[in-house]
């Protein structure tokens, strides 16, 4: 429910030659209980302003302008949906059974186990209806007209045009991926392999799983270790570690015998293996887990890309960075959670006051502090903080959590 927390909700990435958003751009949900005990759900923008009125049974966060709403329909005893825009302007009223968020100018909306393509128009695309209709990725969306072997999977364009079958000995054996990079993961009996843009298999199906390309590079998996490959399909890193090796900036974190390094996209070790864990980098940061003197059972700090380490391990858990912040925790002496921001170099932006801080998004955050509890409900007030760390909206705007157990009930949020 508090995905958001870390996200943020801009509205959707602005294109590349548009302004960057301001704080009256961007929306945040927040919760109202009505008289009745009812929950309504609405948006204020990043200077506290209601945008959106709070009337709606349930809201998605917004992806490229447009945000899920929904409505209780008590003589179906079920929720639908449909979708809103940045002003609060119904593009489609809640009817179907489900609606996706907008990719690529695009949303998949299902209704009586059949799926269909809408635009930001709230027009169908295509003639045609699917029994599984995934996301578009690089112009492209996989989909099946029927779920069985008679029916191929296959994909389609952003007119609705089939491009090509999916190579798959049956529908059940496939977990086929979006395309990424002019790729895509494909299952045939069982093994990954993947497609280029056009629909040829360019590497046979070989891996036990395959995750999308970066960077020319894509992790596979074969038993219950991890490797990574080319765009070729040649072997980057044979399967040795135990996480997968996700590339930035060149650079990719691998886990092995209680070690962790970084190798480059030659798959060279660049920086040597250390006792303990590392995580992908992120604006020139990685987390790593090391065991100091200060604190012998270990704690995380980050390293940049040439192995030294620039922020002290002192945490309990780190979160990559984002706008040059990160959010970090620690523990103290008698168990209790406390959330702060870092910038690149360590120094604490904001001190450890708020229950959770979220992500960076156009240089706000939401900071959530606690609130009552009763019946294993309990309620939470967001604020929004800018990048200095000063509070710019107070928090007195309501989450809402059901069946709280502690703070690692709010783990899954982030």
């Amino acid at each position: 429910l508090l995905l958001a927390l870390r996200r943020g909700s801009s509205g959707g990435e602005p294109k590349p030659d548009a302004a960057p958003p301001t704080p009256a751009d961007l929306r945040f949900r927040f919760v109202r209980k009505t008289e009745d005990g009812d929950e309504k759900h609405g948006f204020i923008d990043g200077t506290g302003k209601v945008v959106i009125k709070p009337v709606w049974d349930h809201a998605d966060e917004f992806s490229e302008g447009f945000a899920v709403v929904y409505l209780w329909k008590a003589a179906e005893k079920k929720l639908s949906s449909g979708y809103i825009d940045l002003h609060g302007n119904v593009l489609v009223y809640p009817a179907y059974d489900r609606a996706g968020s907008f990719h690529e100018g695009v949303a998949v909306v299902e209704k009586g186990h059949r799926s269909r393509y809408l635009d930001t128009e709230g027009k169908f695309i295509g003639e045609s209806d699917f029994a599984l209709a995934k996301n578009f990725s690089e112009g492209k969306a996989l989909v099946t007209r029927q779920m069985s072997k008679d029916a191929p999977p296959g994909y389609i364009d952003r007119q609705g045009k089939w491009l090509f079958d999916a190579p798959a000995a049956s529908f059940e054996d496939h977990r086929f991926s979006s395309f990424s990079e002019d790729r895509a993961a494909i299952y045939v009996d069982g093994k990954c392999g993947y497609i280029d843009e056009k629909g040829k298999t360019v590497i046979e199906p070989a891996w036990d799983l395959g995750g999308p390309f970066k960077e020319g590079r894509a992790w596979v998996k074969r038993g219950d270790l991890f490797g990574c490959i080319d765009r070729t399909g040649q072997v980057v890193l044979e399967p040795v570690s135990t996480s997968s090796p996700v590339f930035s900036g060149g650079l990719a974190a691998v886990n092995r015998d209680g070690q962790s390094g970084y190798i480059d996209l030659a798959g060279k070790v660049v920086i040597p293996f250390a006792e303990g864990t590392g995580n992908p980098f992120s604006e020139g940061r990685a987390g790593v887990f090391r065991k100091t003197e200060k604190f012998p059972e270990g704690k995380w700090g980050y390293i940049d890309p040439s192995g030294k380490l620039v922020v002290e391990p002192a945490y309990e858990r780190v979160m990559p960075f984002s706008e040059g912040r990160a959010v970090v925790t620690h523990v103290d002496k008698d168990k209790n959670w406390h959330t702060s921001v870092i910038d690149r170099s360590g120094q604490v932006i904001v001190p450890p006051k708020w229950l959770l801080i979220g992500d960076y998004v156009h240089g706000i955050a939401k900071v959530l502090r606690g609130g009552e509890h009763a019946d294993k409900e309990a309620t939470f007030q967001f604020g929004l903080i800018d990048r200095a760390g000063k509070l710019v909206v107070e928090p007195v705007w309501d989450e809402y959590v059901p069946s709280f157990e502690g703070l690692e009930g709010l783990e899954f949020l982030f």
